[in-house]
């Protein structure tokens, strides 16, 4: 498909795209395997440049907390008994605080990042793939 062309069709579905009336959010699945034949008739419209970038990011703050997270209490027995316990209540109060709000933070911002949209041109449909809070598809059908 030239370039050309894909932004001419770009454009009138973009027109139509402002013109949407409802909306409905699904997780994903495979319509090959649900007996679905909706994804023949479906045109991959855009595909976003930071989708692997938006992945790895968050695995690896989900990842890194998740240690955090698991690995606190063993160090906090051990601050207790060297530092007593009002410092080590606030310390870990405070990394505690940045290890559960980093993930929620960058889903907030991340969670509107579309990774692919697609045109269903027979029922003038829109699906846009993004990502759930621990890296599920989530689709979002916009209807005309």
């Amino acid at each position: 498909m030239s370039a050309q062309k894909l932004h001419a069709g770009a454009g009138a579905n973009l027109q139509t795209f402002n013109a949407v009336k409802s909306f409905s959010s699904t997780p994903a699945r495979n319509d090959a395997a649900s007996g679905g034949s909706s994804t023949q008739d479906e045109e991959m419209i855009y595909t976003g440049g930071l989708t692997s970038q938006i992945k790895v990011l968050k695995l690896f703050s989900l990842t890194t907390s998740a240690i955090g997270l698991g690995v606190q209490p063993l160090v906090f027995t051990k601050f207790l008994v060297k530092y007593g316990s009002g410092a080590t209540v606030g310390i870990f109060s405070a990394l505690a605080f940045f290890t559960a709000v980093t993930p929620i933070m960058i889903h907030y911002i991340a969670k509107k990042y579309i990774t692919e949209l697609y045109y269903n041109n027979s029922t003038q449909t829109y699906k846009a793939i993004t990502y759930s809070f621990l890296l599920g598809r989530v689709e979002v059908r916009i209807q005309n």
